[in-house]
């Protein structure tokens, strides 16, 4: 009778053993869409044909979006050593960095401005959530700067609601170049290929900006 038992019970642990742990399963969620509310109202057009006006533009959109009126003429004056026309650029990794820094704005809250270049297309997770928390990015595009106002993408989805990825399938850019009731302002760059890999290519960096007040009186209010 312990014989039998064993037998038994030796022929039944492999099977015990050999179960495995669900991992889960993923899900997708084509064609979501998230985009800056007003954002093509909030861009205003370059004050002169030149490219660093453009991207003053631009970042002038980004700043008053986390509350810092400050015009695009003065980022001009701060990052190209004066009211310079500036054709083409290539030094968007300089121009991040002459932007950081405290400053005091004119109804005296104290801020310290971070910006952040990033060479090649970014994170799909950092175009996706700066866009959720009303933050527009600035892309070089094909050697010229934009502003992504709203991103397509499928979203897959772990069973157990734990993790989740994106796959950007469009860009949505507007150029600050461009008259803002002109068609030609808004650009839609799509990503090349079914693949997961597949890439929107053109896209050579991408600089985010955060805000953040220096004491805890200075924090604006939402």
């Amino acid at each position: 009778m312990r014989r039998t038992l064993a037998i038994l019970l030796l022929l039944t642990l492999p099977a015990a053993a050999g179960k495995k742990k669900s991992m889960g399963t993923m899900y997708t969620k084509p064609g979501q869409k998230v985009e800056i509310a007003n954002v093509e109202a909030s861009l205003g057009m370059a004050n002169r044909k030149c490219e660093n006006y453009a991207w003053a533009a631009i970042v002038e959109t980004m700043m008053r979006a986390q509350q810092v009126p400050i015009k695009q003429n003065d980022w001009v004056l701060r990052t190209s050593g004066g009211e310079k026309c500036f054709p083409t650029l290539d030094d968007y990794a300089q121009r991040a960095d002459a932007l950081n820094g405290d400053y005091t704005l004119n109804d005296g809250r104290k801020i310290r401005i971070h910006a952040d270049y990033i060479t090649g297309t970014s994170t799909s997770d950092t175009l996706v959530y700066s866009l959720r928390i009303g933050r527009p990015l600035l892309i070089v595009y094909s050697g010229r700067p934009y502003l992504l106002g709203g991103v397509v993408y499928d979203e897959r989805i772990h069973s157990s609601g734990k993790a989740n990825e994106f796959i950007i399938q469009e860009l949505h850019l507007l150029d600050a170049a461009v008259p803002a009731d002109s068609p030609k302002r808004n650009v839609v760059v799509k990503r090349e290929g079914d693949s997961d890999a597949a890439l929107i290519s053109g896209v050579t960096g991408v600089m985010s900006i955060t805000v953040d007040a220096r004491n805890f009186y200075d924090i604006p209010s939402r």
